[in-house]
């Protein structure tokens, strides 16, 4: 297995120009493949799930053209919901951002067709039972080809399309924000007015915002109710803005953000406060861990905090905190903690859906902290972490998830001159191939 060896260096400093985010890219691809109008799409992030998604959208019959760097998509909208027929196998890696939503969308497809939709073996432990619960409640045609609520599946749709046994549907906000965002964007295109009713808490309100975001930028709108527990949609075309630009993505500027927090002073630029990502307010946690922290128009900057650094002797001290919100780029609190002072606990709380991600990130994260000699307490939905005396080198498995690597790389950023083995380091190529690259310019070891 490939390893890649951090030498320790307790300082960060540089600007850092991050990606597209992965989150708009698949959601702004999806969204003008089914509008009216061509759509040059800006700022696409190259990655794996992005790769998912266009050849998805290829294989359906979406004219896509791709420019040299693969970072900006020329697609050319089909003006409606799908509308293909034959026999389709569809093959998704481990993309939650193209899985969930084009469930939905095939759902719905105005055409004699059955699609076959598969993925890496993690996609099919993630569960998209309450997604097609909704969808079979529509009068949508979905069965399981191994085992119930999980992938692969089969859809079978008509030429005469969905006949909508109820225009009024529950879908249950607790596991994953990917089902709402699905059925949400396919809603204006089914032709009737429909109502979703969220069951329990929505986990990673933010992500329906950039949801929102997308549909509203290419004309649809959704009515709010009772601060998103309901939605009403109804019948609208999504019509081309002609150019969407994609946001820099706030949960990859999460981890420069830290190091510069722990270390010294980052800047990173392609993202800002007015960004329609929620993983922006990360930054408001590292300002309750003390860090400092300015922004302005296309940057964010994160400093260490020297008086605290005088006053303690560390950079960061622990807290105890919420981060439902903004579930991805709350990884990077697991590892501020060891940056606190020994004995200072940080918990992370209402953070179960870590759980159903590109793996248990829960466990993942105790595993691999309790490596380096961190004592660790995991929880059914949240993760107490005990900042430590001394750091044992280690190394650290990444399950085949990007976030894992990057988080565990601020490891390489203590001061007890403790290296940090990244095992499978390439795994970051599903949201961040050049995450590594980008790292050393400001660690520089």
């Amino acid at each position: 297995m490939e390893k890649l060896i951090i030498q320790a260096n307790p300082q960060a400093h540089g600007e850092i120009t991050i990606p597209g985010s992965k989150s708009l890219s698949n959601r702004g691809l999806l969204v003008a493949a089914l509008a009216q109008g061509t759509t040059i799409v800006e700022n696409l992030l190259d990655s794996d799930d992005i790769k998912w998604m266009l050849k998805a959208l290829s294989t359906l019959g979406v004219d896509i053209t791709l420019n040299e760097d693969k970072t900006q998509a020329k697609v050319v909208g089909i003006g409606s919901k799908f509308a293909v027929n034959g026999d389709f196998d569809l093959f998704l890696g481990n993309a939650g951002t193209a899985f969930r939503p084009l469930i939905a969308a095939l759902a719905f497809n105005q055409g004699d067709a059955c699609f076959k939709i598969s993925g890496e073996p993690r996609m099919h432990e993630r569960p998209v039972k309450d997604l097609v619960d909704a969808l079979l409640t529509l009068g949508c045609e979905i069965e399981y080809l191994e085992n119930e609520g999980y992938a692969p599946l089969v859809i079978r749709t008509k030429a005469t399309g969905v006949a909508l046994k109820t225009t009024k549907v529950g879908i249950a906000g607790n596991i994953s924000s990917q089902f709402l965002t699905a059925l949400l964007m396919i809603s204006p295109l089914i032709g009737q007015e429909l109502e979703i009713n969220i069951i329990g808490d929505l986990v990673s309100k933010p992500y329906i915002d950039i949801t929102l975001d997308v549909m509203r930028k290419f004309g649809v709108q959704v009515t709010i109710i009772n601060d998103y527990q309901a939605f009403k949609i109804s019948p609208q075309a999504y019509v081309s803005p002609e150019r969407f630009l994609v946001e820099g993505d706030a949960s990859s500027a999460s981890y420069f953000l830290l190091a510069g927090a722990i270390a010294g002073d980052v800047t990173v630029r392609g993202i800002d406060m007015t960004s329609v990502q929620g993983d922006k307010d990360f930054v408001l946690a590292l300002e309750q861990m003390g860090a400092i922290i300015s922004s302005g128009h296309g940057y964010i900057r994160a400093q260490m905090n020297q008086d605290l650094v005088a006053q303690t002797g560390y950079a960061l001290k622990a807290v105890d905190l919420n981060l439902n919100k903004i579930p991805d780029a709350a990884m990077g609190l697991a590892i501020a903690a060891l940056y606190c002072p020994p004995g200072s606990k940080t918990v992370i709380r209402d953070v179960y859906n870590w759980r159903v991600k590109e793996t248990d990130r829960l466990n993942a994260m105790a595993t691999e902290l309790q490596k380096l000699g961190v004592e660790v307490t995991e929880r059914h939905d949240y993760l107490e972490v005990v900042a430590p005396e001394v750091l044992r080198s280690a190394e650290i498995a990444t399950y085949n998830d990007h976030r894992i690597a990057m988080c565990f790389s601020l490891v390489a950023l203590n001061k007890q001159d403790v290296p940090v083995t990244i095992l499978d380091p390439s795994c970051t190529r599903k949201t961040f191939p050049t995450y590594f690259i980008e790292f050393a310019k400001i660690h520089g070891k």
